[in-house]
């Protein structure tokens, strides 16, 4: 049995109306749960219990209650319906009393007072209806009092007198309008004596085909042309010349500064133009600038750099299409000139390397090698053997005092 068939039965059963009236709200969630979010079924669930079923409050004295539909009687929705409990309004001694008989002590029955029965009063059903507003014009409304009931004052806005018809207003007339009258003739003038030709007219001068402008012209604004936009680049693999040598290319300027690093960090340079070189990126190569270099505040740097390129266009598309699927977001590129005033013409000697050219020995940090050559291997005189003794030996050199050094005999 799916949900829609439980549904159905829900509706069939006779049981309580509340208990009936549970089963079904909750088979209907069932129902709907199947083609619906179940988040918006319980919201238009809540939705319907507050405003058919009311909602529970408690007033600041204790004293519960709930609100709900108009009493019976009443078709229309217009009102507010208040059932307060009745043991809390007499508990607190609130207003209003629930309904007893005649010269009834409103209290809460005690042990002390001859009965262990408690006592248990009804609840107070409360009904402030809406007032009823006439909405026609201020001239033939009714005035309601707000206790008024609908079929009343359906009644009394029925025996109203009708409004007054509006006035009538004239029928509109047709406007004669004037004929236009021809304007005036103007007054005759004298005639004027014609002026003779000469015999023969001078053609007027053919315009020059080159026009020089006057010096009147100069300072009058000239007229561009409009731009054409340019068509987008289109990568050409001839725009691209792998660097061979530390001279600059006179018909590929352009470089790309991959990274620099600061001027004792030489092996990390190389290291990374050997990463680059090893991952198939061509051009790469690596040298010390001589001094304060472009876009950087740190003297004596070293460079990774891939060139050489024929234009920005050209440096720009080859990064973006071979550099940076590779490398991706990790490095800070720029482009720039290597024949400029700040390009590679100033590096330092002996310090241009090609990445195919570096080694892996090269990328090793040398002063790493030389602190661990300055330590001592062993230390004899902290392993004494058995057969082996530590003697004095006296050691000299030319020009030198004699001194001891405690070394192996053999």
């Amino acid at each position: 049995m799916n949900n829609m068939q439980k549904y159905d039965v829900a509706l069939m059963e006779g049981v309580s109306p509340k208990r009936l009236a549970k089963k079904r709200m909750r088979a209907f969630i069932e129902a709907v749960s199947e083609i619906a979010p179940k988040s918006l079924v319980e919201a238009v669930v809540d939705a319907h219990n507050a405003l058919f079923e009311g909602f529970a409050f408690r007033l600041p004295n204790g004293v519960r209650g709930i609100t709900g539909a108009p009493p019976s009687g009443f078709s229309h929705g217009y009102g507010n319906k208040t059932i307060y409990n009745g043991n809390d309004l007499v508990r607190t001694r609130s207003n209003p009393r629930p309904p007893t008989s005649s010269n009834a002590d409103f209290h809460l029955q005690t042990h002390q007072q001859g009965s262990f029965a408690p006592r248990s009063y009804g609840n107070v059903v409360t009904y402030d209806p809406a007032p009823r507003i006439d909405p026609r014009e201020p001239e033939t409304r009714v005035t309601f009092h707000p206790d008024t009931r609908w079929e009343e004052a359906q009644r009394m806005v029925d025996a109203a007198p009708p409004p007054p018809p509006p006035e009538e207003l004239p029928a509109p007339q047709a406007v004669r309008q004037h004929a236009p009258q021809p304007a005036p003739a103007p007054a005759p003038q004298p005639e004027q004596p014609k002026a003779e030709c000469p015999p023969v007219c001078p053609e007027p001068a053919p315009a020059p085909a080159n026009e020089i402008p006057s010096k009147n012209d100069a300072g009058a604004p000239k007229k561009e042309a409009p731009k054409k936009a340019a068509k987008p680049y289109t990568w050409n693999p001839k725009d691209f010349d792998p660097i061979k040598g530390p001279q600059c290319s006179t018909t590929h300027p352009f470089v790309i500064n991959v990274i620099s690093y600061s001027s004792d960090e030489g092996e990390m340079a190389a290291k990374r133009a050997r990463s680059l070189y090893n991952k198939q990126i061509d051009g790469v190569y690596i040298y010390q600038y001589d001094g304060l270099a472009q876009n950087t505040t740190r003297p004596d740097v070293w460079r990774v750099r891939i060139g050489y390129f024929k234009s920005k266009a050209a440096a720009r598309t080859y990064y973006r299409k071979f550099v940076h699927p590779i490398v991706g977001d990790q490095y800070h590129w720029w482009i720039g000139r290597c024949d400029d005033a700040k390009g590679d013409g100033h590096m330092k000697p002996d310090t241009f390397r090609l990445a195919k050219d570096i080694s892996d020995s090269d990328c090793i940090d040398i002063s790493s090698q030389k602190k661990s050559s300055e330590q001592p291997t062993s230390n004899a005189s902290a392993q004494p053997t058995e057969n082996k003794q530590a003697a004095p030996k006296v050691v000299t050199k030319p020009g030198d005092k004699p001194f001891m050094d405690f070394a192996d005999s053999n």
